[in-house]
């Protein structure tokens, strides 16, 4: 196990369990606007849904600097490959220089 991957480990285990407001009124909502209209697990992929496109992300400090470091080989690169948007469902390729 990397430095990087003991450190997330050891902060998971540190964290005190807590509820996010955010995700039940998300959830809430959510259930309240589609009950009855399709089964469980469509719902729940609904909410599944509902959180990419509308909850907000936590990064720490330290994740956001590793995030932004990450080497290309000169300033201002980037890599060439597939761009995901989750929640959004678009789904495209990088231009080739």
């Amino acid at each position: 196990m990397n430095e990087r991957i003991e450190w997330l480990r050891q902060q998971s285990f540190a964290a005190v369990p807590a509820v996010s407001a955010e995700r039940a009124l998300l959830v809430t909502r959510t259930y309240r606007d589609h009950h009855g209209k399709h089964s469980v697990p469509v719902l729940r992929a609904r909410v599944d849904r509902e959180s990419c496109e509308h909850q907000a992300i936590y990064l720490g400090a330290e994740e956001l600097g590793t995030l932004l470091s990450r080497e290309m080989g000169k300033p201002r690169a980037r890599g060439i490959g597939e761009v995901r948007s989750c929640g959004t469902g678009m789904r495209t390729k990088a231009k080739q220089a």
